[in-house]
């Protein structure tokens, strides 16, 4: 009896996946071999950019050649130079205005039509407590 529920069970896992891979009307994209396919079933090519060293700095991009590498590395760089209570007003200050609306804009300008924004959990907890649990942004955050 286990067995064919299992088999009953994966019947109809399959007829699910099948029927939602094959309905071009489901509104997602999926794969088709190594391409992507739109909800009208013609291939999807992408043109992005990856925003990376706004929310995750990266030493590389700081030019930090054997410095700091790691993003908590560089915070805690930041935070020996100026100390905690000027390290945090200078992060919000770059996470503010590294990238404003207008570059958005300017990006679907040039004709890009994704964007990459890599981030670390920690932009999203109690910053005494990371990983504790979710904090809201403010509302001139999300702006």
């Amino acid at each position: 009896m286990r067995s064919l529920a299992a088999g009953v069970a994966l019947l109809v896992l399959c007829a699910a996946c099948g029927s939602s891979l094959s309905d071009r009307g489901s509104g997602y994209v999926l794969t088709r071999g190594r391409e992507l396919v739109g909800p009208d079933g013609a291939v999807l090519r992408l043109r992005g950019i990856n925003l990376g060293n706004w929310l995750v700095p990266e030493g590389y991009m700081w030019r930090f050649e054997k410095g700091p590498q790691s993003p908590r590395q560089i915070q805690e760089l930041v935070a020996d130079l100026v100390g905690p209570d000027e390290a945090r007003a200078f992060w919000t200050s770059w996470r503010d205005a590294y990238v404003a609306r207008e570059d958005i804009r300017y990006l679907k300008k040039a004709g890009l039509d994704s964007v990459r924004v890599p981030f670390n959990y920690r932009l999203l907890t109690p910053e005494d407590r990371p990983g504790s649990g979710w904090t809201r942004a403010s509302p001139s955050s999300t702006a």
